[in-house]
């Protein structure tokens, strides 16, 4: 599945920007996901090579790339801004992250537990 060159916006009150669950090789790029009262984008039970690359995750509430049980990820070139923690990753395998921006957050940058 591929999410790409879009924009996805809400206020405080909505929930979860973009929520996948079980959905293999999904690719998400070139999305704009911002203002939602929850996470921007949670990729959950994404286990074969979940991608998310050029990016802009602004204005969210919660965690901008919530991530977890997967396993071969790549979080590449993307923008997380004035959030909560721009990513966390928990209970999955194979982390790669490179050429982020991480700008302003009110809590952590990148949490990674038993990864």
């Amino acid at each position: 599945m591929q999410l790409s060159d879009f924009r996805i916006s809400d206020n405080p009150k909505s929930g979860i920007g973009i929520h996948t669950q079980a959905v293999q090789e999904i690719f998400n790029h070139g999305l704009s996901v911002d203002h939602h009262g929850n996470h921007g984008i949670h990729l959950d039970n994404c286990h074969e090579n979940p991608r998310m690359s050029d990016s802009i995750i602004t204005y969210n509430s919660k965690t901008r790339l919530n991530i977890t049980d997967c396993h071969d990820i790549v979080v590449s070139d993307n923008l997380f801004e004035e959030n909560e923690d721009a990513v966390r990753c928990i209970d999955s395998c194979n982390l790669c992250m490179n050429a982020n921006n991480l700008d302003d957050h009110s809590r952590h940058s990148v949490v990674i537990e038993n990864t």
